[in-house]
């Protein structure tokens, strides 16, 4: 089974569909675990006490999340498991990548772009131009 993106595999487990752990989830969330009691050890923090309710500390641990500076205590679970994950990065250049799109992030906009070009299209004809678009075409096309 699969989920369209290799870095999170999908399992059948008792007749119900389930994500499985990402690779190395384990050794970061217990790497996480590990900072957390440090610090509440290095701060004298009791292991059950309420962190929300403590003072926020100054320091430069910052980010911005919905235009509001927000520090590192009260970052939303979904914004430090995006920081967490191991995602592949590429390794070559973009197959569309021209003059006119040099980097990666313009080439992935032109490529949203086209996908949303091409589904006024009927399917056979958006799907061969979207392999012409990454020069996948058959060996014998006459184009």
């Amino acid at each position: 089974m699969s989920s369209g993106n290799r870095a999170v595999p999908v399992v059948l487990q008792n007749g119900s569909i389930r994500f499985a752990p990402v690779e190395k989830s384990r050794l970061i969330y217990e790497h996480f675990t590990k900072i957390l009691h440090d610090v509440k050890l290095l701060h004298s923090i009791p292991h059950d006490a309420q962190l929300q309710m403590l003072p926020l500390t100054d320091h430069a641990f910052r980010a911005k999340i919905k235009d509001i500076v927000v520090p590192f205590e009260v970052w939303p679970k979904r914004f430090v498991q995006i920081l967490a994950s191991h995602s592949d990065y590429p390794t070559r250049d973009h197959p569309t990548k021209s003059a006119t799109r040099p980097d990666f992030k313009s080439a992935r906009l032109y490529l949203r772009l086209v996908r949303q070009s091409i589904d006024v299209l009927t399917p056979v004809h958006a799907d061969v131009w979207f392999r012409v678009l990454f020069g996948m075409l058959p060996v014998n096309a006459r184009f």
